[in-house]
């Protein structure tokens, strides 16, 4: 997933800066195999698809799903739910920020786990 969310990330953002219509297809598969492998539950990404997340796994896939979505490729609004999931489930209750993204507000303000 690594060599996943780098290319994307590279796709994506040639898109974004461009407006290359013969990216549109690549990127758009690699949104749907991000989509694919996001972990149903806890909404993360880790090594192979479905895995339990893991932040740096994470950060890759934001990044290029962001640059996707500044490109003009659709990202369905369940991937950016989970995002928001995981996010949640993996910040400190005291962090209180957001994030303004291509595909959406991400609020990080974490609620008291317990």
């Amino acid at each position: 997933m690594y060599c996943h969310g780098m290319a994307m990330l590279a796709i994506s953002e040639a898109l974004a800066l461009t407006g290359d219509s013969q990216l549109v297809s690549a990127v758009r598969r690699a949104v749907e195999y991000s989509v694919r492998a996001q972990h149903p539950t806890d909404g993360g990404w880790r090594y192979y698809p479905g895995d339990t997340g893991d932040m740096s796994q994470f950060g890759w896939q934001v990044l290029s799903i962001h640059s996707a979505g500044l490109g003009g490729v659709h990202v369905p609004k369940s991937t950016v739910d989970g995002m928001h999931r995981f996010l949640h489930a993996s910040t400190i209750p005291q962090v209180e920020a957001e994030i303004e993204t291509a595909v959406g507000r991400i609020d990080l303000r974490a609620r008291a786990h317990g």
